[in-house]
């Protein structure tokens, strides 16, 4: 089996001396690289191969989050922070898994566990996008965070930094933007309007200027008309 090619990001010493150990346990695992700050580690990655990324959240200068929203095509992340206010923002960014520290062994094996589990099907599928192995989106509405499948949200509707999921259990109001969601969603999801996003795969039919999803019409702009017609393309090759 291909090892996965591994870094540490961490700033805090007896802690990366204590992920390292642990990394080093893991049979699934190679360590390539071990870095105490976030803009060593992104020097690293833009002239190196990485699969799976242990990342620090609370850096001086470059944090954890900012460094994984810095990259185009990051490798799979599992997040280690002492604070556990930031799970929220970790799994928007798609990672594998949250590790709070003091992280035991056995805790940490377990996320090990599913990023190797990750890494083999990405190696037996070329063109998998990673972005697919997302089943789940976490949504905060109001003092709630709500798990909705993704392939159970039908649209979304923006307005203002608000945006409306429309799901098949019903509404969810989050404080948003269309932008951001646009960046962090896969690739089924597509703008389609200023104020609409929507998943290809409950598409029933389209016009030049509107869309049918369950039911509901939603404008096709001209602006995202060229995008929208490439996903449908996409999704039925």
């Amino acid at each position: 089996m291909k090892k996965l090619r591994t870094i540490n990001v961490e700033d805090e010493p007896m802690a990366s001396e204590l992920l390292v150990d642990y990394i080093s346990k893991v049979p699934g695992l190679e360590l390539v690289g071990s870095f105490r700050n976030g803009l060593d580690a992104l020097s690293f990655l833009q002239s190196n191969p990485v699969d799976l990324m242990f990342l620090d959240i609370n850096m001086p200068d470059l944090s954890g989050v900012e460094l994984a929203r810095s990259l185009k095509n990051p490798p799979m992340i599992i997040f280690t922070t002492a604070y556990s206010d930031y799970a929220v923002e970790g799994f928007d960014l798609m990672a594998v898994d949250y590790l709070l520290k003091p992280i035991e062994f056995v805790r940490f094996l377990k996320a090990c566990n599913k990023a190797i589990e990750l890494g083999t099907k990405t190696d037996t599928q070329p063109d998998f996008d990673a972005k697919h192995e997302q089943e789940f989106i976490l949504v905060k509405s109001g003092k709630e965070t709500h798990r909705l499948r993704l392939d159970q949200i039908y649209y979304l509707e923006g307005t203002g930094n608000y945006v409306t999921y429309h799901t098949a259990s019903g509404k969810l109001l989050s404080l948003q933007t269309m932008k951001d969601l646009e960046e962090k969603l896969p690739q089924e999801f597509i703008r389609v309007h200023k104020s609409y996003i929507v998943n290809l795969q409950h598409v029933k039919s389209f016009e030049s200027y509107q869309i049918s999803v369950e039911g509901r019409n939603i404008p096709l702009s001209q602006a995202y008309k060229s995008g929208f017609q490439s996903g449908i393309e996409r999704l039925s090759k």
